[in-house]
């Protein structure tokens, strides 16, 4: 698989144009997913693999995502490091980021937005109680 990082709504031009200044020295593809591919699992967005009926891929009415969130694929732990690295250097704002494995490769992007989502609440809940 090719290293890349796939970007789910996104909207602001801005956040776009960060996440490519900051990636573009590291060769690594910046790819925006549509929202007429969000019922597509985030292996086959990754592997860049058309809908099964591509008419009907683009009929499908598919709600908007809660948040904006980036997804992380092909990576070696190495270039991970480089790429939060370089976003951090950019000042990326992005709360909602993961790795693509083989366990979340055959959900939704919502299905993986929202385990982000209850990760976060989680984490946030025992910086509370510390």
């Amino acid at each position: 698989m090719k290293e890349q990082v796939l970007l789910f709504e996104i909207n602001e031009d801005t956040i776009r144009k960060q996440v490519r200044r900051a990636l573009l020295p590291l060769r690594i593809r910046v790819r925006v997913i549509e929202k007429g591919q969000y019922h597509m699992t985030l292996g086959e967005l990754a592997a860049n693999l058309p809908s099964a009926d591509s008419d009907e891929a683009n009929s499908i009415e598919s709600p908007p995502l809660a948040a904006s969130m980036m997804v992380l694929a092909g990576l070696t732990s190495s270039r991970l490091d480089s790429v939060l690295r370089a976003l951090r250097e950019q000042r990326v704002n992005l709360p909602y980021k993961a790795v693509l494995t083989a366990h979340n490769a055959v959900w939704t992007p919502a299905q993986l937005l929202d385990e982000l989502m209850q990760e976060h609440a989680r984490i946030q809940e025992l910086q509370k109680q510390q």
